[in-house]
């Protein structure tokens, strides 16, 4: 069974509550670019692919992948299991998917992500639909070191820059 909850947790504070999304799985180190293209080459390969078929066509070490494959899962486009890793009907979709189609797919999953929906929810909930960095770096800073907070909030600016979030 697996628990999911889009509401607060009431006997939570608003800082708990927040830690409850962020502290359960960190965005990996992947550009918009390089998880679409891995994607697009699972496409071409019906979807689903070894990774030491992946590895070898591309000349890459299985942890040179490991990002591009754990963005994947993590919105939802891909399923690894074992040494197979193959495309969702969302991922499917997505990689087939003209630019503005494949925006609104991806915006769709990205919004699930704890840490870009807190983001994004922060921004608009603000007076202007600003807020300093300083804010999401303290916010951050309770569960990653300084470099994987810069890195965590690259990624999901990138993510949420190409959703048009």
């Amino acid at each position: 069974m697996v628990f999911q909850t889009f509401a607060l947790l009431p006997w939570l504070t608003v800082q708990q509550n927040v830690e409850v999304g962020l502290e359960t799985r960190g965005l990996p180190a992947a550009s918009v670019d390089g998880l679409s293209g891995l994607a697009e080459i699972l496409q071409r390969h019906d979807g689903h692919l070894d990774f030491a078929e992946l590895t070898d066509e591309l000349g890459l070490e299985v942890d040179d992948l490991l990002p591009l494959t754990d963005a994947l899962e993590l919105l939802g486009f891909a399923a690894v299991k074992g040494s197979q890793i193959t495309l969702t009907d969302q991922g499917l979709a997505y990689s087939a998917a003209d630019v503005q189609t494949s925006k609104q797919i991806f915006a769709t999953a990205a919004i699930e992500v704890p840490l870009v929906r807190f983001i994004t929810t922060s921004l608009r909930n603000s007076v202007d639909g600003s807020l300093r960095a300083g804010f999401f770096r303290d916010v951050l800073a309770h569960h990653y070191t300084s470099e994987q907070v810069t890195q965590q909030l690259d990624a999901a600016t990138g993510w949420g820059r190409y959703a048009e979030l």
